[in-house]
């Protein structure tokens, strides 16, 4: 039987005789962190947590007063970190575990880490989600947790958030985004959604975290429910594929362009490139391309960030290349009334891209009497209507190598 423990002893050595640790030769920290690893994957408490919202790699912990058990959840509990040989955990970190089938979050509010295998801390469980979208378009979506400031300081237990009147104090980590929110910011929090306001901030340093303190607010016309984003429609954003759907051959090269606008005005952005099947085709940050194999294949690209806002084409990858040739003759002036001139411009475009191949004209079925024909250039020609012929159309032969099309125009009179 244990000897009762003398009024001065350390809380470390109380720890120690509690854990059974008797080797007086070892010091008392290494004694009680060989205890505490020995014991602590056993512990009915133990699970494994990821820290802020990073789902590679997970923590092993203590999460105190149950983290099974919806029905007893709580919105408050207490963790101890396993004993590593460094800090895994700050205040202001999120912590995440699985419980009733999902994956929840929680806010570390406080901690005492005084010595590295003694991680304990209080965590607060995140019971709405703050989504807004920023200047650039980027959309971003942190945990959160929520008091009603006129009623009480404890948070909401177990009950969506619901609030008719009075101030919510919204607690959020405070990191490289985050600082950013600004008073008179909106958001839409709750189920179904309320609108809120930002009428004061604070960020606490020392302990890493934002606090908010939020209004409610009337429901405005650009607030979007569908996504859960406040004033959405105020920043307008569109990303436009410079480049149309095309087929090519295997091996093919190409660089692709895009431009973003906001409101309309064209704008500089960081856009993400993908393809929906790397085996067929690959494409780089910058858009460059090179298709690999025979299929069908759709290139996206998207605001870094926002995957709401992108655009995509569809290209069909072959063996053999495709050539498709066009005379395209502009602009597209059929009738050309008395006394009036126009000048055409013709030119080959080869799988919708414009050639440099040049043109020779020949006109006939109208007598010359009645018109004025002028070759500027091997891609450009004039025709003067002198006088009305109403027995058929003037018309212009374009050739160039094999390619070749007519082009008719009919010699009205004054109106």
């Amino acid at each position: 039987m244990r000897e009762p423990l003398p009024i001065n002893y350390t809380c470390n050595q109380k720890r120690n005789q509690t854990l059974g640790v008797t080797n007086t030769l070892k010091s008392e920290e290494d004694q009680w962190v060989e205890a505490i690893k020995e014991n602590f994957l056993t512990g009915l408490d133990y699970t494994k947590v990821y820290k802020n919202l990073d789902m590679t790699q997970t923590y092993d912990t203590w999460v105190f007063n149950g983290n099974k058990d919806e029905k007893n959840l709580g919105s408050y509990k207490k963790f101890l970190s396993y004993p590593y040989t460094q800090l895994q955990f700050d205040i202001g970190d999120y912590v995440s575990f699985t419980y009733g089938g999902s994956i929840h979050n929680w806010l570390i509010t406080s901690l005492d880490k005084k010595l590295y295998y003694d991680i304990v801390g209080n965590i607060e469980r995140c019971n709405i989600n703050l989504k807004w979208e920023d200047d650039n378009g980027i959309i971003y979506n942190y945990p959160a947790v929520t008091k009603e400031n006129w009623n009480s300081d404890d948070p909401l237990f177990n009950s969506d958030i619901t609030v008719n009147k009075g101030k919510i104090s919204i607690v959020i980590q405070y990191n490289e985004f985050t600082k950013f929110i600004k008073i008179n910011k909106r958001f839409l929090i709750g189920d179904p959604y309320q609108a809120v306001k930002v009428v004061s901030l604070v960020n606490y340093t020392d302990t890493n975290t934002l606090t908010l303190s939020v209004i409610v607010d009337n429901k405005a016309s650009d607030d979007n429910e569908t996504i859960g984003i406040a004033n959405y429609n105020s920043f307008l954003y569109t990303v436009n594929i410079l480049e149309s759907d095309f087929s090519q051959q295997i091996g093919f090269t190409a660089q692709l362009h895009s431009e973003v606008k906001l409101n309309d005005n064209i704008i500089t952005s960081t856009v993400l490139w993908s393809s929906s099947n790397e085996a067929i085709a690959t494409i780089d940050q910058s858009g460059n391309i090179e298709l690999l194999s025979i299929g069908s294949v759709v290139l996206n690209c998207e605001i870094d960030g926002n995957s709401l806002i992108y655009d995509a084409i569809t290209v069909d990858v072959i063996a053999i290349p495709i050539v498709e040739k066009e005379i395209i003759i502009s602009p597209l002036v059929t009738t050309l009334l008395q006394e009036r001139e126009q000048i055409y411009d013709v030119y080959l475009f080869e799988n919708g891209i414009q050639q440099l191949d040049t043109f020779t004209f020949t006109d006939s079925d109208v007598p010359n009497i009645y018109y004025q024909f002028d070759i500027i250039d091997g891609n450009s020609f004039k025709i003067t209507n002198l006088q009305m012929y109403l027995s058929n159309p003037l018309r212009i032969n374009c050739i160039s190598g094999l390619e070749n099309k007519d082009f008719y125009i009919d010699l009205k009179g004054l109106w």
